[in-house]
């Protein structure tokens, strides 16, 4: 019965880690209502787009009629799924997506500028973890019943940096990778940042994983955008993911990305129309944080 009793205990030890220090809902009605319609034509940068997050938010942005134009920087093609009815030879040879194949080693802050220039608004979707510790399967079988819990503590440290060859690995990726492009996109004077970060997100952390993302977050932060979005979903639920896996995260109240995605984009529709509201000279540095209720809700906005 003792070790009937360690699933129970992580269990409710996973929840009290969610919803600890939940960030206050912010309010949408800020934001849906912070200008009237008007037609727009964005032009994004989306980083990461191979990602869980950005695979579905790419797709959206080009079915969205505010955004004229995408350009994903990456070490890889994006192939976008045929699931999201996106014409994607069509938006490449209309000049409507736009794919820049770079080798992130050698990317600094000065030299990454060119790719946003004249660009309203970039995605950073960049990690290499798309979801807390998962793959599930594995995580299961660290925490499940017939393991040694003497174990346990060096499970959860593991698996917080499971994809990742090293801590100095992880870090490269998630805190410097991600900072390097966000001042280019400062330098080059776009006005809006969306950061896909974590919940739990905190530089204090003892855990790698939500430290490293409160650092991000952090210094992102503090950049200047006009506006900088920041978001922390819990656990996300990958499309493609096995049954097992959407099932285990959905028991974790976990979000998914195609849900992340559509809060994403609405955001950056919304906060467009809002900066050109703003008198000139006159212009604002607002930063949001963005948790799982409030993303819901603004995932639910259509165009």
């Amino acid at each position: 019965s003792r070790m009937l009793s360690w699933p129970f205990r992580v269990w409710w030890s996973i929840l009290f880690f969610l919803f600890f220090d939940y960030p206050t809902p912010l309010s949408i009605h800020s934001i849906i209502m912070a200008a009237p319609g008007s037609k727009l034509a964005l032009r994004a940068v989306v980083s990461g787009a191979t990602g869980a997050t950005g695979r579905c938010l790419v797709p959206e942005l080009l079915k969205s009629p505010s955004f004229s134009e995408v350009t994903v920087i990456g070490r890889k093609r994006l192939t976008i799924d045929p699931a999201f009815e996106v014409n994607q030879s069509k938006e490449e040879s209309g000049g409507r997506l736009k794919q820049v194949i770079v080798n992130f080693d050698d990317v600094t802050a000065e030299n990454g500028v060119d790719h946003f220039k004249g660009r309203d608004v970039y995605f950073c979707c960049l990690g290499t973890v798309a979801y807390y510790w998962l793959s599930v399967e594995s995580t299961v079988l660290h925490l499940g019943v017939g393991t040694d819990p003497s174990n346990l503590t060096g499970a959860l440290r593991r698996v917080t940096r499971h994809k990742a060859e090293s801590a100095e690995g992880f870090r490269k990726i998630d805190l410097d990778l991600v900072v390097k492009l966000a001042e280019s996109a400062r330098a080059a004077d776009v006005p809006h940042t969306s950061l896909v970060s974590s919940m739990g997100a905190d530089a204090n952390s003892y855990l790698l994983y939500t430290q490293t993302k409160g650092e991000a977050d952090d210094t992102v932060a503090k950049m200047g955008f006009a506006h900088t979005s920041i978001w922390r979903p819990g656990f996300l639920i990958r499309r493609g993911a096995s049954s097992f896996e959407r099932w285990f995260t959905w028991l974790l109240f976990g979000t998914y990305t195609e849900t992340l995605a559509r809060a994403m984009l609405t955001d950056a529709v919304k906060s467009a129309e809002q900066r050109a509201s703003w008198p000139a000279g006159e212009e604002e540095k607002l930063v949001r944080h963005f948790s799982t209720p409030t993303i819901l809700q603004l995932a639910e906005f259509r165009e």
